[in-house]
């Protein structure tokens, strides 16, 4: 019975997925894979099968996690921002339904086809990709740093599709498309860490790399040449290709023709920095439950951005206090206080550790996933990762398949 049921919400938990990804359909502005996955529980439900199960270490740590959230809730500061009851309380169940998702995923993600869920990962990645590129400017679904975040966490489980069902030239084309969607995000963070994951991916594949990796590498050698080691030439080539990209890209162009150190210059790194004086103001005020989920955009600190740069004057201190947190770690030390930080900190040094010895097995799916979540604890550092289904569906999925190898 149980195999019956696994194949019947199998289709389910692909949409789920691909949903998840894009989020282009709402009802009363909730996304449909909250629709999808609650059937997918009813299907479980009325088969009397387990919803998830309480097995291993990193279950309790989710469960005292979600037990943090829950009293940081409860005994949330007053904001400067008025928030209603009804934000607040759909907030709080959002928690709720991701530690939900987590722990079902971790539960059962043995039972479904990984070629069918790496599928999923892989469309999601397409429709989103040329959703953003042709038709976000008419209809808004991303913010550019939100796809940046979506194409990089999704990229290296859908590669697991990719490498095993394509050919080298539909292989080079999908990553093309791909590589160009995030330069068309503008999102320097992103482009980084998606090469970083492309480089890593197809190098692990050695059988099927040969051509594709030398003929990638080649083209990046080439453009790190023309732009680092050509001494005399370097600002014109610099202009050039800032000129070339700045009808597609202006972010970069920007950066391209910057004459100081753009960690001086940069508003987005000064904001970053100003974002950790809030929240060391607020984890000396209040360090063990943090001011309350969904707050540090709301809570008021007297913020001093002068002393970060005078580049930060063009903004009052009113509106930086409005500014979201651009850090997970920031953002939960501050909203939910010391000890939710070093539940979040454990959990990623547990999946570091134990992750690693599957990390370099060749055809692994778990270790695509666990590429997807060592990425984003790094990109954890200058954005917010944690709020959002597909961060918590993937969690899901490592912790599922490193309980399944470790046994």
């Amino acid at each position: 019975m149980y195999v019956n049921i696994f194949k019947k919400s199998e289709f389910l938990l692909t949409l789920f997925i691909i949903f998840s990804i894009f989020p282009i359909i709402k009802i009363f502005n909730i996304s449909l894979s909250f629709f999808i996955f609650f059937i997918i529980l009813f299907v479980f439900l009325k088969n009397k099968i387990k919803l998830f199960k309480i097995e291993y270490f990193p279950d309790y740590l989710l469960l005292i996690f979600l037990f943090i959230i829950i009293l940081s809730w409860v005994f949330q500061e007053d904001t400067f921002i008025e928030v209603s009851f009804y934000k607040q309380v759909k907030l709080l169940f959002q928690f709720i339904y991701w530690i939900i998702i987590t722990l079902f995923l971790k539960t059962w993600i043995e039972k479904y086809d990984y070629i069918k869920i790496s599928k999923a990962f892989f469309y999601g990645c397409l429709f989103s990709s040329i959703y953003y590129i042709f038709f976000n400017k008419l209809h808004p679904v991303f913010a550019p740093n939100a796809f940046a975040y979506t194409l990089v966490l999704s990229f290296p489980i859908a590669s697991y599709y990719i490498i095993q069902e394509f050919s080298f030239f539909k292989k080079l084309i999908v990553n093309t498309f791909f590589i160009f969607a995030m330069i068309y995000s503008q999102s320097r963070t992103g482009l980084v860490l998606l090469m970083l994951e492309f480089f890593i991916i197809y190098f692990l594949d050695i059988s099927k790399i040969k051509r594709f990796f030398l003929l990638y590498l080649l083209s990046f050698i080439m453009i790190f040449y023309v732009l680092f080691n050509i001494q005399s030439n370097l600002d014109t080539y610099k202009k050039e290709i800032a000129n070339l990209i700045r009808p597609i890209a202006p972010k970069y162009a920007y950066t391209l023709t910057l004459k100081e150190d753009i960690f001086q210059r940069d508003k987005s790194f000064l904001i970053r920095k100003l974002m950790w004086q809030k929240c060391f103001d607020i984890f000396m005020q209040h360090p063990f439950l943090g001011i309350g989920p969904g707050n540090f955009t709301k809570f008021y600190v007297d913020l001093h951005p002068w002393e970060i740069s005078n580049w930060l004057s063009s903004k009052s201190v009113y509106q930086y206090n409005k500014v979201s947190s651009q850090n997970s770690f920031i953002m939960v030390l501050s909203e939910n206080g010391i000890v939710a930080l070093m539940i979040l900190l454990i959990l990623y040094l547990y999946i570091l550790i134990n992750g690693i010895s599957f990390f370099f097995r060749k055809d692994s799916f778990v270790s695509y996933i666990y590429l997807s979540i060592f990425i984003l604890i790094i990109y954890s550092f200058i954005l917010v990762t944690i709020m959002g289904t597909l961060y918590w569906l993937t969690l899901g999925m490592l912790l599922g398949l490193l309980k399944k190898d470790l046994k």
